[in-house]
């Protein structure tokens, strides 16, 4: 019976040596690796911003030049600007500014661009005196249907461009505006009276 146990002790201790605790395989723990500069994808950056690309589209335009401005039909500007070769000429002299004689068409009328290009050209020392003067002594024909025979539907643009000359004159640059001020307001309140322009 002893030796029965002693077998069996055996038995069993050679079976528990030979029995291995599970082990899970090791791995070794790694750090993550943060990718080089070189290694990182880059996304190329465009070559504008979308403020640049308006900007610069705009620059890429052609300028429009002063004579492909719509002149309206039966103006005096009308034959000149047909010709772009040519100078634009007025009264005599070349005009510098041919848009403010295009604008001036629809000054009072309601056109609050219009009236600020000619207020701009008018106040403008670099325009030649001269071409100043008829932007505004012809407030008193340029515009209307029958500047000599003024009628009931001119009425409105009369009293707009006498209203317009009362707020601008006091501001004029120089003695030849204030003039030419004095000459159309005298003329256009003749007209607002059924009077032909003198």
């Amino acid at each position: 019976m002893v030796v029965l146990a002693i077998i069996t002790a055996q038995v069993l201790i050679s079976r528990h040596s030979s029995i291995r605790k599970f082990e899970p395989p090791r791995t070794e723990l790694t750090k993550p690796t943060v990718p080089t500069a070189a290694a990182i994808i880059k996304v190329p950056a465009p070559e504008k911003t979308p403020l640049e690309a308006i900007t610069s589209s705009r620059q890429d335009a052609p300028a429009a030049s002063a004579t492909s401005t719509k002149v309206p039909t039966g103006t005096p500007l009308q034959t000149e600007t047909a010709n772009a070769e040519k100078p634009i000429m007025y009264n005599g002299y070349p005009v510098e500014d041919p848009v403010a004689r295009v604008a001036l068409y629809s000054v009072g009328a309601g056109d609050p661009e219009a009236n600020a290009y000619w207020e701009n050209a008018i106040f403008d020392p670099t325009l030649p005196a001269a071409e100043r003067k008829d932007l505004i002594e012809d407030l008193n024909e340029t515009g209307m249907a029958d500047p000599r025979h003024p009628g009931p539907s001119d009425l409105p643009l009369i009293l707009s461009r006498i209203q317009l000359i009362e707020q601008l004159a006091p501001h004029s640059i120089d003695q030849v505006d204030a003039n030419a001020f004095a000459e159309a307001y005298k003329d256009l309140i003749g007209m607002a009276n059924g009077q032909a322009p003198q």
